[in-house]
């Protein structure tokens, strides 16, 4: 029995992640307005494209998790920055057996382009998918 572990075509495999939540007070750009003056909200008008995929590594089963033939998905919350690491900030389901540490190996190792903001590379989170299943 082969076992092979992979991303979800549907959610991981796509061609463009777009971003799920901005990460206040860590990232982005704030203006502080001079004191005795008010800054004004300007309406949200930078161009946005969402990151792009180029490779993912195939994650890998766990001796247990084979023989207890354990299928599923592990669904990760993954930064991808603007500087080209892909960091996971949380995993929001798992399964358990070492199969969330080798998601989570398998998950920084991705190949991107990152997010573009006005022009500038730019950080993006998004949820990725890692299925495994045995092969029968």
């Amino acid at each position: 029995m082969a076992a092979t572990g992979g991303f979800d075509a549907a959610a991981a495999v796509s061609e463009k992640i777009t971003p799920s939540k901005i990460i206040s007070g860590t990232f982005g750009d704030a203006s502080v307005a001079a004191s005795g003056t008010r800054a004004s909200k300007a309406p949200d008008t930078a161009i946005f494209s969402a990151a792009e995929i180029l490779s993912k590594p195939r994650p890998t089963y766990t001796d247990e998790a084979r023989r207890l033939q354990i299928e599923g998905e592990v669904l990760l919350e993954v930064l991808f920055a603007a500087s080209g690491e892909a960091r996971v900030l949380r995993t929001i389901r798992g399964l358990g057996h070492g199969l969330d540490e080798n998601a989570i190996s398998a998950a920084r190792e991705i190949r991107f382009r990152p997010a573009q903001r006005d022009g500038a590379d730019a950080d993006s989170t998004a949820v990725v998918h890692i299925v495994f299943q045995l092969a029968y």
